[in-house]
């Protein structure tokens, strides 16, 4: 009898050490294919002088990444010409948001509404909506006449 107790505490205990190591931090909700890390490729403006011309920045000789985990993204460069920022994130109906920017400072994240820190990632807007594609280990998010390209790393 006295056996079977300690058996079954110890069943018990072990569940609950089992389903604690999936906190909500696994996953990017709403679409798991997004988590993990992303080298810009380039970044493509469309119709840029109202003529129909486009503009492409190639991008795939410089270190930039997008990782994202959960709902927090970190836009990083790894040349260090940039500063490294993070943001919120939603994905939903096909759209990723992005919202509150911070300039990471590691002891203390600052909330920016500076643009000149987020244009050199390609961002044009303290909240942009972008509908996004992923196949094959590539990422394309598209807003207002940009499009962003992604490669998996």
């Amino acid at each position: 009898m006295k056996r079977s107790f300690y058996i079954l505490v110890l069943f018990i205990a072990t569940a609950f050490a089992v389903s604690s190591c999936s906190l909500e931090t696994d996953n990017v909700p709403g679409d798991g294919d997004m988590e993990g890390m992303w080298h810009l490729v380039s970044i493509e403006y469309l119709n840029v002088d109202g003529a129909g011309k486009d503009s492409v920045a190639d991008m795939s000789g410089e270190r930039v990444f997008w990782s994202f985990q959960h709902k927090l993204l970190q836009l990083k460069d790894y040349d260090g010409g940039r500063q490294t920022m993070l943001c919120r994130f939603d994905i939903a109906d096909g759209k990723l948001t992005l919202h509150d920017f911070y300039i990471n400072a590691r002891s203390h994240d600052n909330i920016t509404t500076d643009m000149t820190k987020l244009t050199p990632y390609g961002l044009t807007s303290l909240t942009p909506t972008f509908s996004y594609h992923i196949s094959g280990g590539k990422l394309t998010l598209e807003a207002d006449g940009e499009v962003m390209r992604f490669k998996r790393f």
